[in-house]
């Protein structure tokens, strides 16, 4: 009997051993400090072609996208070198690699939720970066030569060249491959387990080892393995695989193939969506839709098969009525039953009948599309300028370098200038000023989809910039670095990666600074090319099938559109938005004097249309409570802004927090998108401390050099006798990076520094 139980003991205790051995878990990163160190072999110094992938889930995104690190080789010991695959930026998939010492990369668009399991995946083919999540294509940028290999460590979860950007959440299945793989190599193997012998994979952590196990084991013959740094042995592996939801249903209208706008067109246009199947399964018989503008909407049925990750072109039965002379908005989706995610469903495009004198602008796919200026001596004045656009964006890239409107800027030495965008809406405009890069930016004040005039001055003392006539920002300088390259209207001569996405119209440069007057004044007027101080002028009034845009000066510098697909690249040109109201925010109570007792409501507004304005009605509401509407009486000229104050006293006493929500509700506001504003105050601990900025690092690439925060006070001293400010500047607890440099920190009072 005793021999019995020995043996049936020893079965269970094997049992257990084979559980464990095939235990399937992952790694779970605090953010702060934790990753994984993989010694590189030789295996992982791919210079023509490289693929890196990785299941992922968020705890949360950090800003700017450079700081969401999932596998990295990245850094810039002699020149820059490695990659980096990142997630970060409200939900944002980026690949960075070493192209010939220069970092090149690829950007999707904000997609990914919280909490949710992806699969993202950055290719180098050799002539191109890509950027994959759950399988489709969401970036790329078109980019040839031989990548720059790191021969340091590889980390997952963190940048070996530049320590604080760790990924918060859960990291799984990370694969390396030494070649670029196609969309349809990695939809192949993207929910299923490898075996480590597939031809090409040199690194693959399964990361399924157990609680108290230090390494990530690499299932690759001769690799190394991945040792966890900074973890807490306990929490850092967490139960369960990766969850792949792509066999579930998801489709959707992911481009519009037909109409594109045209002259004369019919009542009759077909019109043609591509359908794209997100999924693992082939999908049929769904309902599509299109509407123009307000009609009703026309659905019919996708009968065909719409493959795994692939795509169909539908042709709709019925056609559309387009003959008037005007811009159409057209909307395309899909209604498949039980689609796991809806974001991607739809897409509205504007379609144009172009009239005899349309006033044309050209569109700019804001991967590769570009116009070449040769260089020449007018395209070069150094002891004043202007620059003029006007820009309508389809999409904004990361970094506010990420946009060139319009470049001539190059290094090594430094020279030239550039206007560029980004950023969630910022503009800049950059100059070389003795080797040293001075910068005009404004904030994220802009918006898709909407036309704005840009300017750019340099003045021999300053440069400045202009949005739609107003003085944005204003830096000093005292000289401006002729470059020797082409200007690129729509990309950047020397960094790629960095085209606009979007329309630009009307480019002007003058060897003159314009005043604030000149340019507010003739925003809207089109010129002859003769004007004192115009060096360059395109109207990109050629129209459709042009490969040339005319420079109506006498200098006669012309472009020619590179990489457009041309029958796409004509669309409407600038127009602007007359009646438009911005709610910027509120100006009091702050959290001081909000919860003291009574006080009033204050709330700033700006006229961002063309005409001048006044009855503006203003609500406001407080924890979705009753909405309390005033009027703004005054008369708004275009830029103005205006603090109402509310007649209404509101007493928040009881209260420990409060969210207010303020709307402008002008009858003919032309854009809605601005007309709303949330803040939410909580009554202080201590009762008597305003935070301006905390624990707040110096931000390079995302937001150009300059941080500005706004501290409401107290109206009256009766509620306060004295002000303590507590500045500490120090180093981030990971430490200082290579952009961190001096700093200085200004107060300013109504505008003026005390």
């Amino acid at each position: 009997m005793k021999t019995i139980n020995i043996k049936i003991i020893a079965i269970f205790l094997l049992f257990l051993l084979f559980q464990k051995a095939n235990a399937q878990n992952h790694l779970n990163l605090d953010g702060a400090n934790d990753y994984a160190r993989v010694t590189s072999y030789a295996a992982l110094q791919g210079a023509t072609g490289v693929t890196v992938e990785a299941w992922i889930n968020a705890n949360a995104w950090k800003t700017p996208i450079y700081k969401g690190t999932v596998i990295s080789s990245g850094n810039n010991i002699g020149q820059n070198n490695g990659f980096d695959l990142r997630a970060a930026e409200n939900g944002t998939a980026e690949f960075n690699v070493s192209i010939a010492g220069t970092w090149v990369t690829a950007t999707s668009s904000p997609m990914m939720q919280l909490g949710t399991w992806y699969h993202v995946a950055g290719v180098y083919s050799g002539d191109s970066i890509m950027v994959y999540i759950n399988g489709i294509l969401r970036g790329l940028t078109i980019y040839s030569g031989g990548m720059v290999p790191s021969t340091g460590f590889v980390n997952i979860g963190e940048c070996p060249g530049w320590s604080g950007r760790t990924f918060s959440g859960k990291i799984d299945e990370v694969r390396f491959w030494n070649y670029g793989r196609t969309q349809s190599q990695i939809t192949s193997t993207i929910c299923t387990a490898l075996t480590g012998t597939e031809p090409g994979l040199v690194g693959y952590w399964k990361m399924d080892a157990n609680t108290g196990t230090t390494a990530c084991i690499n299932s690759v013959a001769g690799g190394n393995n991945g040792l966890l740094i900074n973890t807490t042995l306990a929490t850092v592996w967490a139960s369960g695989d990766y969850f792949c939801t792509l066999s579930a249903p998801d489709v959707g209208a992911s481009t519009l193939v037909a109409p594109i706008s045209n002259f004369n067109l019919t009542n009759s246009e077909q019109v043609s969506v591509n359908i794209s199947n997100y999924s693992s399964n082939p999908i049929s018989g769904f309902p599509v839709s299109y509407q123009v503008g307000n009609n009703t909407p026309v659905t019919e049925t996708v009968s065909a098969s719409v493959p795994p990750f692939g795509s169909y072109v539908y042709n709709f039965t019925q056609t559309a009525d387009l003959s008037a002379f005007q811009n159409y908005s057209v909307k395309a989706y899909s209604g498949l039953a039980g689609d796991v995610s809806t974001a991607n469903d739809t897409i509205i495009k504007t379609v144009s009948n172009f009239a005899a004198g349309t006033n044309f602008g050209i569109n700019f796919d804001g991967i590769d599309d570009k116009i070449i200026i040769n260089n020449a001596a007018a395209l070069n004045p150094t002891a004043a300028m202007t620059v003029e656009a006007w820009i309508n964006a389809t999409t904004w890239k990361n970094s506010i370098s990420g946009g060139s409107i319009l470049a001539k800027d190059v290094d090594a030495p430094n020279r030239g200038y550039v206007l560029r965008c980004g950023n969630n809406g910022s503009i800049q405009f950059m100059i070389s000023d003795n080797g040293s890069w001075k910068a005009a930016s404004s904030s994220s004040v802009m918006l898709t989809n909407r036309w704005y005039h840009i300017a750019g001055v340099f003045d021999g003392s300053n440069v400045l910039l202009y949005i739609n006539g107003e003085l944005i920002a204003t830096t000093p300088a005292t000289s401006l670095s002729p470059s020797p390259v082409d200007l690129i209207i729509g990309d950047n001569p020397t960094w790629n990666g960095r085209a606009f996405n979007g329309v630009i119209d009307e480019v002007r440069i003058w060897n003159i600074a314009r005043s604030q007057n000149d340019i507010a004044s003739n925003m809207t007027t089109s010129f002859n090319g003769s004007e004192p101080g115009l060096v360059n002028y395109f109207k990109m009034d050629e129209g459709l099938g042009n490969a040339i845009i005319t420079d109506l000066t006498t200098g006669g510098n012309n472009g020619t559109l590179t990489n457009f697909a041309l029958n796409n690249a004509w669309v409407s040109g600038n127009e602007q938005i007359m009646n438009d109201v911005t709610v910027i925010g509120m100006e009091s109570p702050n959290n001081l004097i909000a919860f003291a007792g009574a006080s009033r409501i204050k709330v700033k507004i700006k006229n961002t249309g063309f005409n001048s304005l006044s009855l503006i009605p203003v609500s406001y509401a407080i924890n979705n409570g009753p909405t309390f509407i005033d009027t703004v009486t005054a008369t708004l000229q275009p830029n103005e802004t205006f603090t109402l104050s509310f007649n209404k006293v509101e007493d928040l006493s009881t209260l420990n927090s409060a969210t207010y929500s303020v709307s402008s509700l002008l009858t003919n506001d032309a854009d809605l998108r601005n007309n709303n504003a949330t803040s939410t105050l909580t009554k202080p601990a201590n009762g008597n401390t305003l935070v301006a900025v905390n624990n707040v690092q110096h931000d390079f690439a995302g937001n150009g050099q300059t941080r500005f925060a706004d501290v409401i006070f107290p109206e009256g001293p009766e509620k306060w006798s004295q002000v303590i400010m507590h500045i500490s500047v120090n180093c981030p607890t990971t430490g200082c990076d290579p952009w961190d440099q001096p700093a200085k920190i200004s107060i300013f009072k109504n505008g003026q520094r005390i």
